[in-house]
């Protein structure tokens, strides 16, 4: 009964440890950081921020190419903004989802994320605080290489 009641006790102080590291708030990428991550990894970088000139909201656009890999990163307005791109993408790539699909959903202080991943297919979008990253791979080894990369700039799950 005691070794029972000690049992209990961890366990609950470990949940507790586990919710307060989830509601840390994350610390966003710079531009900067995402480009040399992006060109540390082969991609071919490119600066839209002139392509969204009429966009007000949207501060800085960088994209990141490379065969069957596309990742976007941008700095917003606010993060409100940030975290209703992520609600809008989730709900467009759930639209394109095989029934075979995972999801994954996070949220926290300053973060939001949606993950699916299918047969050779990942597909990402996450806030941290004004920043927003939307990613997409086809092929399996590159599916990975993308899930590695969002958890290296930290805008995957931990």
């Amino acid at each position: 009964m005691k070794l029972r009641r000690m049992f209990t006790v961890l366990l609950c102080v470990a949940m507790l440890l586990s919710l307060a590291a989830c509601g840390q708030p994350r610390t966003a990428a710079t531009s900067d950081q995402f480009v040399s991550a992006m060109l540390d990894k082969g991609f071919e970088v490119k600066d839209m921020t002139e392509e969204f000139a009429s966009e007000e909201y949207i501060k800085t656009a960088v994209t990141a190419d490379k065969t069957d890999v596309n990742v976007e990163f941008y700095i917003l307005d606010k993060e409100d903004t940030a975290k209703g791109n992520v609600t809008y993408f989730a709900d467009e790539f759930k639209a394109l989802a095989a029934p075979s699909a995972s999801e994954k959903v996070a949220a926290s202080a300053n973060y939001s994320y949606y993950e699916q991943k299918s047969t050779g297919v990942y597909r990402l979008v996450s806030s941290v605080g004004e920043t927003f990253i939307y990613m997409e791979a086809f092929g399996t080894e590159l599916a990975a290489e993308a899930e590695e990369l969002a958890k290296s700039l930290g805008y995957a799950a931990k």
